[in-house]
């Protein structure tokens, strides 16, 4: 028997678990079956454990571009909740959960694929259930590849950053790779949770909602402070990280997430050519900064402020955070990606600024090694409760540095040229 579905030809056999081939019109054959006796399996669900029906087949996908036509074997599953008329059909292995009347399928191989099953026609419910799982194969043959449209990816990078996922592979080449399994996933209400575990053995979770944003993530039991949508394509999009850092406070050093970009900006040309890199940086109570890679961060009262030299480097350049905070819940990706929004446009409309400029020469007028120096470099922040002290070398100086204190509100309030401090391999930290 011959039925024709779309541009495909499916020819089915009158028993259920014989083989079918499916030809498009393209020339690309699915050589499918046959399929396995039925197993029932429970799966996780928004309303409890659900039993499904489960075959199993060899697909043989065809290829009229490649040599000969050749065939490549591909292990299919096939799921069925016949109480609800629900179909899922794809790649074999994964996880499975049911959301309302449908069925999804989770797979890891650098990235994790969602994808949804098919909730039944009228149609459908009056065929046998291979004859509807051949045409779902019909409808999204790239089902099998990982490229389907209706699929959900998600990068688990984008939350937990590079070194999270592969801890002992840092500065080697394996520390891009992505996620290559799951440890398991489960549907807990409104929310689903996909696990996986690095080369530690810690535990990865990602917390989803029905939509597939992310809400949150643990690594083991602890909460980590989520900046970045794992749902790809990503927004806001070209920000690398996260990673954890430490700044000044004057509580001591506190860690932040952070997240770094280049920017492309025109050029003399007529094209276009990439800028100084940017950071983002949020602390675990919500204070939050974007500006400079190469600033020194600190925490000063109850925001970020970010010291720097401009290209003159004579200059001192203040870059100070919002006062206001983020929230570090469920509600911080969406805070992140509006703050992110915001500074890109002021930077596309050359709104961006520095919050203060400051001749670093003029606090030391009479001072004549400060005056000739032609090189000034930032090495370090001293906070306390009163201000901050951003410390500075010059290179006509041996020995000695120059101290700028400035007050809750960023005046200075001094400065003066003070003994070089003895290495601290604490602020030895890039910001």
């Amino acid at each position: 028997m011959k039925i024709l579905i779309g541009s495909s030809i499916i020819v089915l056999s009158a028993l259920p678990c014989v083989a079918q081939v499916i030809v498009a019109e393209n020339g690309r054959t699915l050589d499918v079956g046959p399929w396995t006796e039925p197993q029932i399996i429970r799966v996780e669900s928004d309303t409890g454990l659900r039993s499904l029906s489960r075959q199993s087949c060899v697909v043989k996908v065809g290829n009229p571009q490649a040599p000969g036509g050749r065939l490549e074997a591909q292990n299919v599953d096939l799921l069925y909740d016949e109480s609800r008329r629900a179909l899922w059909v794809g790649a074999a292995g994964g996880s499975h959960f049911v959301l309302g009347d449908r069925i999804y399928g989770v797979h890891a191989r650098g990235t994790v694929r969602i994808s949804p099953g098919t909730v039944m026609t009228q149609l459908d419910q009056a065929a046998p259930i291979q004859t509807v799982a051949a045409r779902a194969l019909a409808g999204h043959p790239d089902q099998l590849t990982v490229s389907d449209q209706t699929n959900v990816f998600l990068e688990f990078r984008r939350v937990f950053g590079s070194r999270l996922l592969n801890p002992e592979a840092e500065g080697r080449a394996e520390l891009t790779r992505g996620l290559s399994s799951l440890k398991s996933v489960s549907v807990d209400g409104d929310e689903i949770r996909v696990s996986s575990t690095n080369s530690k053995g810690d535990t990865l979770t990602l917390v989803l909602s029905k939509g597939f944003a992310t809400q949150s993530a643990y690594v083991n039991a602890e909460r980590l402070l989520v900046l970045l949508d794992a749902r790809l394509p990503g927004e806001p999009n070209g920000w690398v990280g996260p990673g954890d850092k430490t700044i000044e406070s004057s509580q001591g050093d506190i860690k932040v997430r952070s997240c770094d970009k280049d920017f492309e900006f025109p050029n003399v040309v007529g094209g276009t050519s990439l800028g100084n890199g940017f950071r983002a940086v949020v602390t675990e109570a919500g204070n939050v900064w974007v500006g400079p890679w190469n600033c020194r961060l600190a925490v000063l009262g109850s925001r970020i402020v970010g010291f720097s030299m401009a290209r003159d480097v004579r200059t001192l350049l203040v870059f100070a955070g919002p006062l206001e905070k983020i929230p570090t819940t469920n509600g911080s990706v969406v805070a992140f990606a509006k703050l992110i929004r915001k500074f890109e446009e002021d930077l596309g409309a050359g709104g961006f600024k520095e919050t203060r400029r400051i001749n670093v020469p003029t606090l030391f007028i009479g001072d004549d090694l400060t005056a000739k120096s032609e090189e000034l470099v930032v090495k370090e922040l001293r906070c306390d409760e009163s201000g901050l002290s951003v410390l500075i070398a010059a290179n006509r100086r041996l020995d000695t540095w120059l101290r700028i204190r400035f007050d809750l509100n960023l005046e200075v309030t001094s400065a003066e040229v003070i003994p070089q401090p003895r290495p601290d391999r604490r602020r030895s930290r890039p910001l």
